[in-house]
């Protein structure tokens, strides 16, 4: 009696971890996912998608889509395999192709579309004491600047001119903050001493720094950096492009990160014909554009999609010594399916001793590396945990490559 018991308690016990185990699997799958052309959804160990199509072109059994309606949505069925549906999805099936994952240190010359308000200023005004035209309109550090006057502004010499228009009386001006446009208006003041119409900020059309290269497409000529959005200041503002490029760098010295204050790599731009490509977007998942394939190198690998992403052992690419790029051994920590529009898909950990003792983990200006796994190319690094610069965040490459359209 006593044994049959003792069964029964493990059987139950057994049902129980079971379930929950299946519980954490399901709340895993995303109401929105892609697939990867000659793929089957796997989520974890027991659920799979079953894409269907009205017309059945392009799909075979158990889901596995075959690419002759690429780009399209469809309605997926997420099933227990032989038992029955369990969740109604969505699935954007794509073309998979084989991207080149590079890692090396790229620096970044970017010109804006608008101004960027860097700080604010006070001077003397000719009919005395201080002001500040900006403080006194609403501005702020890390506002970006789109119109003045009535009049798209695309640089600070633009602005300048509508200034200058506006001597001694308002002028409207639209801008944005946190991404949301606002509008206000700002009355140029004459400097006491040099007799200059002024607005009382630092203003800036262009900036410049040192980041990774992500992946290029050999097929279109295409490539893919940092992983998130060169924004302006603390508002946030994802800056908007009016022309850039990317050329070669060398990494000098590097700042180690600690706890509470990340590190940085720091590099020099390469001079010479050092030019590797054109940018053409600067958007939330990282800086787009084109490049030419002699000016690229590195290895080629399939695209891994979220789905195919386990908690474990990975490697990035970076370039944190010269121009050399080398493999790190990092751990993914968690994987966060439903973020796939977010630039914080996965939660990663610098496992490799190596890079650990030159960086202290991830550091400022290796976002944008590639993040491998079972050969397959999973992501990049994004952003670094401040208090623990070993950890950090990292973008699906599935989100990277469908907003690189």
């Amino acid at each position: 009696m006593k044994f049959k018991k003792s069964i029964i308690f493990v059987l139950i016990a057994v049902f129980a971890v079971f379930s929950a185990y299946m519980t954490a699997e399901f709340l895993k799958i995303p109401d929105k996912f892609i697939v990867m052309e000659g793929e089957k959804a796997q989520y974890g160990r027991f659920f799979s998608a079953h894409i269907k199509d009205a017309s059945d072109e392009g799909i075979l059994k158990n889901g596995v889509y075959t690419g002759k309606n690429d780009g399209k949505n469809f309605d997926a069925d997420i099933k227990m395999p032989g038992i029955l549906d369990v969740k109604r999805a969505e699935a954007e099936v794509v073309k998979n192709k084989k991207l080149i994952a590079c890692g090396n240190a790229i620096g970044v010359k970017l010109y804006t579309d608008g101004v960027l308000v860097a700080d604010l200023t006070e001077f003397e005004q000719k009919d005395g004491g201080n002001v500040s035209p900006a403080r006194g309109a609403g501005l702020k550090p890390g506002d970006f600047i789109t119109y003045a006057g009535g009049e798209k502004i695309t640089g600070v010499k633009e602005l300048k001119a509508q200034t200058e228009k506006h001597k001694n009386k308002k002028m409207k001006i639209k801008f944005l903050r946190n991404s949301k446009e606002r509008e206000t208006e700002i009355e140029p003041k004459q400097e006491k001493n040099s007799g200059v119409w002024r607005l009382g900020f630092w203003a800036k059309d262009s900036t410049a720094g040192i980041g990774t290269l992500t992946y290029f497409d050999p097929e279109t000529n295409t490539f893919g950096a940092l992983g998130h959005g060169i924004s302006g200041g603390d508002g946030g503002n994802v800056l908007s492009v009016k022309n850039g490029s990317v050329v070669r760098a060398n990494i000098i010295d590097v700042k180690k990160g600690v706890s509470g204050s990340p590190g940085e790599l720091q590099g020099v731009f390469a001079g010479g014909n050092s030019k590797i490509g054109t940018i053409g977007k600067n958007i939330k998942y990282g800086i787009f554009g084109t490049a030419d394939k002699e000016n690229i190198h590195g290895e080629e690998y399939f695209v891994g999609t979220a789905d195919k992403i386990t908690e474990g052992k990975a490697y990035i690419l970076s370039n944190i010594s010269g121009d050399t790029t080398e493999k790190y051994e990092i751990e993914i920590l968690k994987v966060m399916r439903y973020n796939e529009n977010s630039t914080k898909g996965m939660v990663i950990k610098v496992t490799d001793k190596r890079l650990l003792e030159k960086t202290g983990g991830i550091v400022q200006g290796m976002s944008g590396s590639p993040i491998i796994q079972n050969d397959l190319l999973i992501g990049a690094v994004t952003h670094v945990f401040v208090n623990n610069p070993a950890k950090g965040y990292g973008i699906f490459m599935e989100t990277m490559v469908k907003n690189a359209q």
